[in-house]
């Protein structure tokens, strides 16, 4: 489309009322001003009205990726600390730990003349680190690509690929007018919910017990 069109720094694409309208930039100097705050939107322009009905499931309701204005910047300064430059050194031997099975899994891949999916690869690594760093917790994300025998992923990540399998095929309209798809997305992400905060609930115990023995 911004092909026939020419190239347009900007393409607007009205589709109502079966979809919201769509806006596609193609220049960099547009974007860069669409991400930064201005007079007319304090802390960038708002996020896509579909964002809640795509991402809630996953992320919840109240995310960071969801949520605007003052609620967005409440929750943005409380994450702060966690990307200082100081605090993510001491993270470095975990991110290290876990790129080396990486490392593992494509020298084997390579020296097996196996082709797989980067994709895949990736994200197995991304859970690895956001369990190790976030919960203090060995989600088992590569094991089963490096060939371990029986292993057994973490209960949080088996139910995060299960809700993302409602996610798959989103090239495919059709598969978006499944009525029972939304209902299956909310299920699933309930299930992941609880995931969560069932580990969340054993690491604080965990950490009461252990203050209590010292």
């Amino acid at each position: 489309l911004v092909k026939r069109a020419n190239y347009p720094p900007v393409l607007v694409l009205d589709v109502r009322p079966a979809n919201y309208a769509i806006c596609i930039v193609s220049s960099h100097h547009i974007a860069e001003q669409l991400t930064k705050p201005s007079p007319a939107f304090r802390y960038g322009v708002f996020k896509s009205p579909t964002a809640i009905h795509e991402l809630a499931p996953i992320t919840g309701k109240s995310s960071l990726l969801i949520r605007e204005g003052e609620h967005w910047r409440t929750q943005r300064k409380r994450f702060n600390p966690g990307f200082a430059p100081a605090h993510l050194m001491t993270l470095l031997p975990k991110l290290l730990e876990k790129t080396q099975l990486f490392l593992q899994r494509l020298d084997l891949a390579a020296a097996n003349g196996k082709v797989i999916s980067m994709n895949s690869a990736c994200v197995d690594l991304t859970f690895d680190i956001i369990g190790s760093v976030i919960l203090d917790l060995d989600l088992k994300a590569q094991l089963q690509g490096l060939g371990v025998r029986g292993a057994q992923e973490d209960p949080i990540l088996k139910s995060v690929r299960h809700l993302l399998e409602c996610y798959e095929n989103q090239d495919n309209p059709i598969a978006d007018l499944n009525p029972l798809l939304p209902l299956r997305r909310q299920q699933r992400g309930q299930l992941f919910d609880a995931a969560v905060k069932d580990a969340i609930r054993h690491k604080c115990a965990a950490m009461r017990a252990s203050q209590r023995s010292d």
